[in-house]
């Protein structure tokens, strides 16, 4: 052997998995090799050697010992079963063993069946032993990025692993073939990561981690799942060996799920686990890390052939590749988790994860106050939780009918009516809320249960029906006990008891057989308490004191953890959405994650599946990942189909799915969910039509269909309910006050704008982002009003508010300097502009990268200036930079890629380059007929391409400048002094 061998066969050596002869080759390379003994001495360090290992070459098998299952070479046999498995197909091999796609009969699904090396197995039954812990160790990791582990056993000579089945491909393998913007890998790494953490926090130590022990889940070429696999080495904290413990000597390792070498890889592993010192979730922190760093630059943070090269590496400073784009937050994140010190590191995966989440934020013109979408109030909280009614008897319908009417009896009814006497409306609402929960039970009761039948009732449709008993037995019971403080939350208490006449659907939505209040009295006592304050603290969020229902929301989650498991998902939901629409995205999702979790944990649908929403939204929005958004609508739509796609949430569900199709370019498949939401909404959900309509409207301007998007706008300011919190309105007002502007009807834009900061200085925080978007909404219009002094002072002011905000590099802060830098640009004050203009660019292209459209927006702004300094050829040059930008990310029927041509035209024009100039123009002249806009886009367009016509046909020339003057006649007043030069170059062509 004179080539090394790979990290596979001498984890396999390492294992005993080699064949004799193979084995003895490896063996004597290892006498010649200093750096493959290097190896795999690191992986015997690593503590991943069989606890009988002595002596490299002893045999560990009997190679007498028969095969039954397994062929004579070790592999099962196509066709066979191992255990209750069908054998069906070979999917890979490695060091211990070989994975096949086999068919579980029993539950009717295809699956991964790794079966282990027979020579491996031996006949103590240990390692069958040791894959039972394994296993249960495996099952603790609930989550869409980990791999699921569903059964492990041993049948004869076969020791198994039944895994669930991707299908896909290894993320380093989907990154080298698909070759994704920076922005994307990151958002694969960031879903892997949280599969990590999630490891972690069950007390798990993956140790090998690597881009090929990741695979992506494809569907129809699109990334469905990310999922971290392969477990090979993987310990529970604390299980590390202290450093120089003879082999034989450690029992603890926890060796799981692996399809290739059980080695930790040198390549990515940490300096204290190549060492061997004991090590913690930082070692996998720093092997993420090397995996991101490859994944993203294109190459190893420590290139090496061996162990040693690799020590090498590390003591030298690290060389940053060329980045292509990829701005240095992203660098400087990965530095930091690339530490040789473990303190120096991030503490944890989460961190990682939140870091590289911040590495990603962009400035997207999208729903300013959109955070407050879907938020679910508390009272619709489900949890499984119901009493089941006792075995049926003869006259079960008769005597469980019986009790239900002692639940909401006469004297009930005059118990609530005197609680809440102190406001007589709040008493007819909550008791016709009862009287109508009465009803359907008992019509739905008298449906579903037949006496003469066994059982009488579906059980399913028994313990739904109980479960709605018990939650107006509890809510009537605390209304009485807790008057007169229980009024002002009686019609969000009388909302915990959910509608009887969905139990007959149980059986096909097992999340409806749950009860919203504990069945034992004395917790729910205590969880009506704590719900009181968690309204006070929805009513503060809906508010927009933001802060201060952070604060509610996490003392309320500290005391219901150890309380009730379903009420503190309910108040993890709170802190979330809390968190998200205060600003604090990256807490918020963490936290919204762990609520979706436990929410799937206690069968709590209706907050599982609001949570879900929740995090498709902001990863829609904030994180700009729409295609990780439809992974959490899939999961929303599990969780909607246990509650019987109960109507709001089936509403919010199809907005939030409608958004995300929309954002990775499905615009009609989209616009088809967007539609279903605002029917849903119309007939079913009126609480949802104000913000149905709005986000189809959202959608519209984004198409640049703006006269669609205004009637939108208008419906759902109109929809909009009194009781509504008024940060609502102000972001309606706002988005319909900009497409007004950009349909040239700049008087309404101006009242709209002004009436939505209006409303802003009555209802926001003036500290707050909502604030700062809503006045620099105003400067713009003002601006294109022909106001620009005006306008001037609120762009001032905002930038101001967004650098105390959000800082001096941020995204924010940039877009308010490149709005005043567009309106010195309208009062022709170019050398105050273009510095501005050009520090907010550098800024854009650090936080966003050089891809994004709002960078390319800034460049054209740039070249404006640049170009009224008579520096014609570096405004070409910035122009040429942002125009296929705006093709990639507006598309090429854009307006905004329009203005970007005729910006390029004008610089060709003024360089006397004709030929070049004129393609351009052409393209913008015809976009801008295309679109219903202020007629002054198209009089730009219009104007430069006649000066440019009229070199070559001075009649078509003319013409176009002679249209462009009718169209500037129409426009707004920032048009008019492109209209004044027009005019004084028709007198005098040239």
């Amino acid at each position: 052997m004179t080539d090394c061998p790979t990290d596979d066969i001498l984890g396999a050596h390492v294992q005993r998995a080699l064949e004799d002869t193979e084995a003895g080759i490896v063996t004597a390379h290892l006498d010649s090799c200093e750096t493959c003994r290097q190896i795999v001495l690191a992986a015997v360090r690593a503590g991943v050697a069989p606890t009988r290992t002595l002596a490299i070459g002893t045999p560990t098998v009997d190679p007498a010992r028969p095969a039954a299952l397994l062929g004579t070479s070790g592999e099962a046999v196509i066709g066979t079963k191992i255990g209750r498995y069908e054998i069906r197909e070979l999917l890979g091999a490695g060091g211990m063993g070989r994975v096949y796609l086999a068919y579980d009969a029993e539950l009717d699904r295809e699956l991964a069946l790794k079966v282990m090396r027979p020579e491996l197995v031996g006949t103590s039954g240990v390692l069958h032993e040791r894959l039972v812990r394994e296993s249960r160790l495996m099952a603790k990791l609930a989550h869409p990025s980990l791999i699921t582990v569903y059964d492990v056993g041993r049948a004869n000579d076969a020791v198994f692993i039944a895994m669930e089945l991707i299908r896909g491909e290894t993320l380093g393998s989907y990154i080298r073939r698909t070759r994704p913007p920076w922005r994307e890998r990151i958002a694969l790494l960031e879903r892997a990561g949280q599969g990590l953490a999630a490891a972690h926090e069950e007390g798990i130590i993956h140790r090998d981690f690597k881009p090929e022990n990741v695979l992506v889940e494809l569907d129809d070429g699109a990334v469905k799942r990310v999922v971290v696999t392969d477990f090979g080495v993987a310990r529970t904290f604390g299980e590390d060996s202290e450093p120089g413990a003879p082999v034989a000597s450690r029992t603890s390792d926890v060796q799981l799920t692996r399809t290739g070498t059980t080695v930790g890889t040198p390549a990515y592993m940490a300096p204290e686990q190549l060492e061997g010192r004991p090590m913690d979730v930082r070692a996998d922190v720093f092997a993420f890390a090397v995996s991101a760093w490859e994944l993203v630059l294109g190459e190893r943070p420590f290139p090496g052939r061996n162990v040693e090269e690799i020590r090498i590496a590390m003591r030298v400073p690290l060389h940053v590749p060329r980045r292509r784009g990829v701005p240095m937050r992203v660098v400087r994140a990965l530095e930091k988790g690339l530490a040789l010190r473990p303190e120096d590191r991030y503490a944890d995966m989460g961190a990682f994860v939140a870091a590289l989440a911040g590495t990603r934020r962009s400035r997207r013109g999208a729903m300013i106050a959109g955070a407050a979408v879907g938020v679910v109030a508390l009272a619709g909280a489900g949890v499984l939780g119901a009493r089941l009614l006792a075995e049926p008897a003869p006259d079960a319908c008769e005597r469980t009918r019986a009790a239900y009417d002692e639940a909401w009896s006469w004297q009930r009814h005059l118990a609530v009516h005197a609680a809440l006497a102190g406001d007589p409306q709040v008493a007819k609402l909550t008791i016709g809320h009862f009287d109508w929960i009465a009803s359907n039970w008992r019509t739905t009761h008298d449906q579903t249960c037949k006496a003469a039948e066994e059982p009488a009732q579906d059980p399913a449709i028994a313990a739904c029906l109980a479960a709605r008993k018990l939650e107006l037995e509890g809510v009537v019971e605390d209304l009485v006990v807790d008057a007169p403080k229980s009024t002002a939350y009686a019609t969000r208490m009388a909302r915990l008891a959910n509608d009887p006449s969905a139990c007959a659907h149980a059986t096909s939505g097992p999340g409806l057989i749950a009860a919203r209040v504990p069945a034992d009295r004395e917790m729910r006592r205590q969880v009506t308490q704590l719900r009181y304050a968690a309204f006070d603290a929805e009513a503060q969020r809906d508010r927009g004191e933001y802060r201060q229902a952070i604060e509610a929301a996490q003392k309320l989650a500290a005391e219901t953890k150890p309380l009730w498991p379903p009420f503190h998902a309910e108040t993890l939901y709170l802190l979330g959405t809390a968190q998200t629409m205060g600003g604090e995205t990256e807490p918020g999702m963490a936290t919204m994650r762990e609520a979706a979790a436990l929410a799937e944990r206690v069968h709590h649908d209706y907050i599982a599946a609001n949570a879900w929403i929740q995090l498709a939204q902001t990863s829609t929005f904030d994180d700009g990942d729409p295609q990780r958004a439809l992974e959490y609508v899939g999961y929303a739509d599990a969780a909607v189909e246990r509650i019987d796609h109960k109507a709001d949430v089936q509403g919010m569900l199809e907005y939030v799915r409608g958004l995300a199709l929309v954002e990775t370019d499905r615009t009609k498949e989209g616009e088809v969910a967007l539609r279903k939401a605002v029917e849903i909404a119309e007939h079913s959900a009126p609480e949802l039509i104000p913000i149905t309509i709005q986000g189809y409207g959202y959608v519209l301007e984004e198409q640049a269909r703006y006269r669609d998007a205004v009637t939108m706008y208008r419906r759902a300011i109109a929809a909009v309910p009194k009781t509504e919190a008024p940060n609502t309105l102000v972001t309606f007002h706002t988005r319909l006050a900009t497409t007004l502007d950009l349909l040239g009807e700049h008087a309404e834009a101006e009242t709209e704008a002004r009436h939505a900061f209006a409303l802003a200085k009555q209802s926001l925080d003036p500290s707050s982002l909502d604030f700062a978007i809503t006045e620099n909404t105003l400067a713009m219009v003002l601006d294109d009003a022909g106001k620009s002094q005006e306008a001037l002072e609120h762009a001032r002011a905002t930038r101001r508010q967004m650098l105390a905000l959000r800082g001096e590099r941020s995204s924010h802060y940039a877009g308010a300097m490149v709005l005043e830098g567009s309106i010195l640009n309208e009062l022709e004050r170019y050398r105050e502009a273009e510095p501005m203009i050009a520090r907010a660019c550098e800024i854009l292209a650090f936080e966003l990268g050089d891809g994004a459209g709002d960078q390319a927006d800034c460049w054209l702004e740039q070249a404006r200036a640049v170009s009224a300094l008579g520096k014609t050829r570096q405004a070409l040059a910035i122009a040429d930079q942002a125009v296929p930008v705006l093709e990639e990310t507006r598309g090429p029927d854009h307006p905004q890629t329009a203005t970007g041509y005729v910006i390029r035209g004008a610089a060709y024009l003024e360089l006397g380059q004709y030929d070049k100039a004129r393609p351009d123009l052409e393209r913008a002249y015809a976009i801008f007929q295309r679109h219903e806009l202020d007629p002054g886009h198209l009089a730009a367009a219009e104007w430069v391409l006649g000066r440019v016509v009229w070199h070559s046909d001075r009649a078509r020339g003319k013409a176009l400048v002679e249209s462009a003057l009718a169209h500037f006649a129409k426009a707004g007043s920032s048009w008019q002094s492109a209209a004044r030069d027009a005019k004084a170059w028709l007198a005098h062509p040239k």
